[in-house]
């Protein structure tokens, strides 16, 4: 009698379940009739929305992947309906869920979510992010929607950060997440070579056509335009590229010989294409710099001397080569052209106007002041407008030579805290760990100079995981030398 009455439940759910589906594809198919394809589009993602937030929430590590491989894609779906809908929403929606879900099974654990995080860069981000909650308030700046868009958008970010401390809190999670952004990161490169080999889809140059300043700033000499993959824009691609690249490289050079190091070969060559096609020049200084850093680290090294050659050479054939014809290595070859370079000296000459300003505003112009952003929240701003091109003249610009110096301090602690656990450890595999956080890290730091380089997905989902990565190897390290 149980039986049979399990059965009959087994066949009620399978019934309810045939219905649901069954209304839902003709709720779907009335709706496409009724207003169009893109409609079914979006109930569709509305559909596939419902379940990544249910999947999150119970399962945090899903919730934290997910919002990775949506960083990564979410550019596409918005070029495909470009004019119907942003979608940019999804992910902030995620990583709060995902946030929930962890605290939800702390709370069940009995066990809290900052447990095992007292740290030097921890307190130094406490410290920063008091300073952005008074900055929200910078009298300088009168827009109250554009304060409560920062707030919503920093808090997006510190919100990012827990998860990843929270997520990545084994070795064994923290190689996972490893392998987990080349694949996916090498994927991206390799539809960047796509898109040079092969050419932009349909909806791509759509896009691109549909704004005349788009097509101004991606076009190049042989009127193709730079690659951004699937991406937001050429210069976010190409420094993504340019980070992730060092980051394969260092499982190259300090990994075991294994046949692992073949696939990481294969993955730093899509994503060194991929950065050469997107044209960014500031993605060439931060991988040349990123290998400088490491050289430094590891100059004891035979690996290392090798590794100098190496780049010598290569570095030499790329710019004295005789090759004249090639759009990308001329592009390449102009990084290093400072005095051919019009838009360099146009971000001197920019800078060097804006120095007064930054000397009379201690904690800057307020927030959401500089650029397009500017003149939208904040119009008639002395900074609205103003191209600040660089992630550093930003933050000075906004938050002053007071905000400038807290964030300075801040990426020097992340980096010194990373280097000083990559000194006193002796496991291979963890300093390997540790060089693959600490070096993308200085690159995409450095990256800041030029461009504005931290703060959008999926580059977030780099920045800070490797931040959170450092601080959980120094715990997991501190707390097995406290058993020896």
């Amino acid at each position: 009698m149980k039986g049979y009455l399990s059965y009959n439940k087994n066949n009620v759910v399978n019934i309810l379940l045939l219905l649901l589906l069954s209304a839902t594809a003709i709720f779907i198919s009335i709706a496409i009739s009724k207003l169009g394809s893109n409609a079914g589009i979006l109930i569709l993602c509305c559909l596939i929305g419902l379940f990544l937030v249910a999947a999150s929430f119970f399962y945090p590590d899903f919730g934290f992947y997910s919002c990775i491989f949506l960083g990564f894609i979410i550019s596409v779906a918005e070029r495909i309906l470009y004019g119907v809908i942003t979608l940019d929403f999804t992910i902030e929606i995620l990583i709060y869920t995902t946030f929930a879900g962890l605290v939800f099974q702390k709370f069940f654990k009995g066990e809290s979510i900052w447990n095992n995080t007292a740290h030097p860069i921890n307190y130094v981000f406490l410290v920063y992010a008091i300073f952005l909650l008074i900055e929200v308030v910078n009298p300088n700046a009168s827009s109250v929607s554009g304060a409560l868009f920062f707030f919503r958008k920093t808090a997006e970010l510190f919100v990012l950060y827990i998860v990843s401390l929270n997520v990545l809190d084994s070795y064994k999670k923290i190689k996972f997440f490893f392998y987990f952004w080349i694949a996916i990161s090498a994927l991206c490169g390799l539809y960047g070579c796509y898109q040079q080999w092969i050419g932009f889809t349909g909806f791509e140059l759509r896009w691109i056509k549909a704004d005349d300043i788009r097509v101004a700033i991606y076009s190049l000499d042989n009127g193709s335009f730079r690659k951004f993959s699937s991406l937001t824009d050429p210069a976010a691609y190409g420094i993504l590229m340019g980070c992730s690249g060092l980051m394969a490289l260092m499982f190259i050079l300090e990994g075991p010989f294994k046949l692992k190091k073949i696939v990481f070969v294969i993955a730093l060559t899509f994503l060194l294409l991929g950065m050469a096609f997107s044209g960014t020049r500031t993605a060439t200084f931060a991988v040349l710099a990123g290998v400088a850093l490491y050289l430094l680290m590891r100059i004891n090294n035979i690996k290392t001397l090798v590794l100098v050659v190496f780049f010598v050479l290569a570095l030499g054939f790329l710019m004295f080569a005789p090759i004249y014809g090639n759009v990308t290595l001329n592009r390449l070859r102009s990084t290093f052209k400072f005095s051919q370079d019009n838009s360099y000296e146009v971000r001197n000459t920019n800078r060097a106007s804006i120095q007064p300003y930054i000397w009379s505003h201690p904690i800057g112009g307020g927030v959401m002041t500089t650029g397009t952003i500017g003149q939208k929240y904040n119009p008639g701003h002395y900074l609205a407008g103003f191209p600040s091109d660089s992630g550093l003249l930003k933050t000075a610009l906004e938050y002053g030579w007071i905000g400038l110096i807290l964030v300075c301090l801040l990426y020097f602690i992340i980096l010194q805290q990373g280097a000083h656990v990559f000194y006193r450890t002796k496991k291979p595999f963890v300093k390997m760990f540790l060089l693959a956080s600490v070096i993308p890290l200085f690159g995409n730091i450095l990256a800041q100079y030029s461009q504005v380089a931290i703060g959008a997905s999926p580059e977030i989902f780099l920045f800070y995981p490797l931040i959170a990565i450092i601080v959980r190897i120094s715990k997991l390290e501190t707390k097995k030398l406290e058993n020896v």
